[in-house]
This record gives C-alpha cells, structure tokens and sequence, in this order.
C-alpha cells in the first residue's frame, strides 16, 4: 500500500473525542522503512542521519495535533521524525530531508502534512554520518537510562522526569562519549524540578551515562583544565586557566542541552587574563561550554537563569 498524507483525516477529527486515539505508539526503528521510501522518492543515495520525537509538550510546545508522543515506560512515540541527507532529484544539490511518520490503525504507517516546532533539527547531527538502521531500539535506551544509579537519585527527587527531546544520531557534541560518537541523549528537567539531569546512551553498545546538576547559587564547576563561575549565571560566565594549559590561542563554543551550537568564539587571551562569555541572549536552561586550546578539549556545563 503506498504512504498517503493523512492531513485531511487529522483535520476532519480534529474536534472530535476519538482525536487523541487516531495514532498507534510505536519504536523508533519500526518507521525507518517507511520513512525510507519517502526519501527515496525526493533523493538520490538517501541515508538515514537523525530521529527525533518530543519528550514533553505539556508546557513549552503547542502543537497542531493531539498526540501522546514520548512515553518513559514503554519506549514508543505516537509520531517519530526521519533525517535523511542525499541529493536532490529535481536540483542536484545536497539537501536535508525530515519525515514525520504517524502509525494509524489498520492504514499503518503514513507522513503528515504538519509542520513540528523543531527548528534547526539537522543541527543535531553531525555532518557526513549514517545512522545505522539496527541503532539500539527506543525502549531499552530508555530501560538502560533509567537503570543507572544517578537516573534513579534524580527520579526520586523528581518523580517521573522528562525531556523536552528524544534524539539518536551521530553527534559532534558528546559529554560522556568520544566526539561523532551514535548517541542517545536526553536532558531531563524543567518548571518545577530540582536541578537537570544529563544522559547519554551509546547507540550501538547500549552503554548509558547520565549526571545530574543541581541549581546552586553562585556555584563554581572546576576541573584540571578551567573553573566556571557563577553557576548558575544570567548575563555572562567567566572561564580561569590554570597556567599550565594556558594557550594564547583558543576557541569557545557553547551548546545547549540538545547538542545545537549557539554560539562560537575564537579568543586571543593574555596569560592568567579570565575569558566573559555573555549569555543574556539565552534562554533559561542548561548548556555547554566546550574549550579547546591544541590538545585539550574539554566541556562543561553551565546553567542559565534570568
């Protein structure tokens, strides 16, 4: 049966009781095929690169159906979106290509004409990388998320945590794995929470990681390379060097809790002179600093608070 739009469908129930019952949840790997055909129908040599669904609309997002997306016990999502990257049929040129596929009863699998408050999505991943179709299915990234010892700290302070994303792909921001690494990550936290938890989980080996941070006042984060100061911070964080790894040379990028850049300096700095980052363009949040000066390379995380 070939893929249908089912925008008119969503349309006619949209004022009906039966709305929220329309989709089926589902795995993420279960709408790679689907979503496949699709872009071959667009690109030529399409490779899969991202996945992506929401992990909490109850706040922040309004969207234009009515579904149940990420839910933390089974690991399914009423709506997944598909990267693919290849080239254009009808220009040639390389283009990004993202898929939101639904699962109806009895019609199965289908795209939806809608547009997701996902701005920026290819961001996400890095730049030249296939995400392979066995990558470690949904509901045991979140089993081997939740069984960590630092998943169940924080849930116990903060009962049923979620994200605002629940993204898979090759990324160039890890925190607990190499650079480019396939990774699973989800930010846990929010209005109403005591802190932020950070979890990655390895795409390919299921190995999962997380580390809270708690929201302190006026807090430093040091490590054998810089101190971070204030944490949490409105308007600017200031970054000190030890001598030692000092390099008058050296570049700064922040991320936010997704892995999308905000934000890029390259800085010429005079020995033991601290680095002013200014964050006042952003939203309240958690987000990372990466500093690399030669060899070193190292992240830290930082909170936004206005």
């Amino acid at each position: 049966m070939k893929l249908i739009t089912v925008f008119s469908i969503l349309l006619l129930l949209s004022c009906t009781t039966l709305h929220s019952q329309l989709f089926v949840a589902y795995k993420a790997t279960e709408g790679v095929s689907a979503a496949k055909k699709l872009s071959d129908a667009s690109l030529t040599n399409s490779q899969l690169v991202g996945v992506v669904t929401l992990g909490d609309t109850s706040s922040a997002l309004q969207l234009p159906i009515n579904a149940n997306f990420f839910d933390y016990t089974s690991g399914k999502s009423d709506g997944w979106i598909y990267l693919f990257r290849g080239k254009s049929k009808t220009t040639s040129s390389d283009t990004t290509l993202s898929i939101p596929i639904a699962k109806l009863p009895i019609i199965g699998f289908q795209t939806l004409a809608i547009d997701l408050p996902l701005s920026g999505i290819g961001n996400l991943f890095s730049k030249d990388s296939v995400l392979p179709n066995n990558f470690l299915e949904s509901d045991k990234m979140i089993r081997n998320i939740q069984a960590t010892a630092d998943y169940k700290l924080y849930a116990k302070a903060n009962p049923n945590p979620k994200a605002s994303f629940v993204p898979v792909g090759y990324t160039p921001f890890c925190l607990y794995f190499p650079s480019n690494s396939p990774i699973w990550r989800l930010t846990f936290g929010g209005v109403g929470t005591n802190g932020t938890l950070n979890c990655e989980v390895h795409a390919l080996t299921g190995e999962a990681k997380c580390t809270a941070i708690a929201v302190g006042v006026n807090e430093e984060i040091s490590s054998q390379y810089l101190t971070l100061s204030p944490n949490p911070a409105s308007k600017s964080i200031s970054l000190s060097i030890p001598q030692e790894y000092y390099s008058p040379l050296l570049s700064l990028e922040v991320f936010n809790s997704i892995g999308v850049s905000m934000n890029n300096y390259s800085v010429s700095v005079g020995l033991n002179e601290n680095i002013t980052i200014p964050i006042d363009d952003l939203h309240n949040g958690v987000y990372f600093v990466k500093y690399s000066a030669g060899d070193i390379h190292t992240f830290k995380s930082f909170i936004v608070q206005h």
